[in-house]
C-alpha cells in the first residue's frame, strides 16, 4: 500500500471541505491506515474547535521541531487517526507563505503516516498551490450548483494560467450536500469542470447537530459512508481488519 499526500480543497466556503476531510481520515483508521489529518490554513481552522483540542500545540512548533512531530499532533479520543492543527491566529499564518517553510514536517510525516490529508483553506495562495502540486490526489469539493461549479472552475483555469502547474490531471471531484431535487447531473458537473467525479455525498441535515454533540470519536453519519467510498477508491485493496484484530499505532505514554 502506497504512501499517499491527499489535498482536500474548496474554491468556496461552507461546501463541507473540513467535514470530508475530517471524515475521510476517520476511514482511513478505520481501514487500519495511518494517517495524519493537517490543517493548512493560515486563518485558525475549525478543527480545534470541532474536536475539543488544544490550540497552543499546533504546526509551528513542529516547524520548529520537524523530528519531535508527534509531541505536536493530536489523537483523536475513540479514533485512530491524528491532526496537526494549524497556526493559532492569522499573522502567525502569514509567516507560512510556501512550502520550503513547512518541508521539514512534510518530509517527517511521510515517514510516520501513510496517509497525509491536508485540509487546505478556500482560498488561493502560493502555499496551497504548491502543496496541492506535491500531492498524489487533489479532492476538489463542490456543491451541485451552477455557482460553486463556475467558481472552481474559474479558479482551476487561473491557476494553470498565472502559473507553471497544470492540477488537473490529479484532481477528483466530491460532490457534496446533493438532494433528489438537483437539477443538475453528475455528467454535467463533469463535464463543466474538466475533471472526473469521484463520487456523491447525500446531504446529512443532522450532520451539524451530531457534530456538535462529539464526546468519544467522529459520529456515523452520510458523510463517513460517502467518505468510505473515496477511501476505497484510493486505496482499492484496502480491508476493514477483523474485530478483536485491530492493532495499535501508538506508543505507549505519548500523552496528548
Amino acid at each position: 500500500m502506497e504512501n499517499k499526500m491527499i489535498s482536500v480543497v474548496s474554491f468556496k466556503g461552507g461546501v463541507g471541505k473540513t467535514a470530508i476531510a475530517l471524515n475521510l481520515a476517520k476511514a482511513a483508521g478505520d481501514y487500519d491506515i495511518k494517517a495524519l489529518l493537517w490543517e493548512i490554513d493560515r486563518n485558525p481552522g475549525s478543527l480545534s474547535s470541532i474536536l475539543d483540542l488544544d490550540p497552543s500545540i499546533n504546526v509551528i512548533s513542529a516547524i520548529m521541531n520537524p523530528e519531535g512531530l508527534t509531541y505536536y499532533t493530536h489523537r483523536i479520543k475513540g479514533e485512530k487517526f491524528d491532526v496537526l492543527l494549524g497556526p493559532p491566529d492569522s499573522i502567525i499564518g502569514e509567516e507560512i507563505e510556501e512550502i520550503e517553510k513547512i518541508r521539514g514536517v512534510i518530509d517527517t510525516v511521510k515517514k510516520i503516516y501513510k496517509l497525509m490529508i491536508m485540509d487546505l483553506g478556500p482560498y488561493i495562495d502560493k502555499l496551497l498551490i504548491q502543496i496541492m502540486n506535491e500531492s498524489d490526489l487533489i479532492l476538489l469539493i463542490v456543491e451541485p450548483e451552477v455557482s460553486s461549479i463556475a467558481k472552481a472552475r474559474a479558479n482551476i483555469d487561473l491557476i494553470t494560467e498565472k502559473t507553471e502547474y497544470d492540477l488537473s490531471n490529479k484532481m477528483w471531484a466530491v460532490i457534496n450536500k446533493t438532494t433528489k431535487s438537483d437539477n443538475i447531473s453528475f455528467n454535467q458537473i463533469s463535464d463543466a469542470l474538466r475533471i472526473p467525479v469521484c463520487t456523491k455525498i447525500s446531504y446529512d441535515k443532522k450532520y451539524r447537530s451530531k457534530i456538535n454533540r462529539i464526546e468519544s470519536s467522529v459520529p456515523e453519519t452520510k458523510i463517513s459512508k460517502g467518505c468510505e467510498k473515496i477511501l476505497k477508491r484510493i486505496y482499492p485493496d484496502a480491508k476493514k481488519p477483523e474485530k478483536g484484530k485491530r492493532f495499535l499505532f501508538f506508543k505507549k505514554g505519548n500523552k496528548k
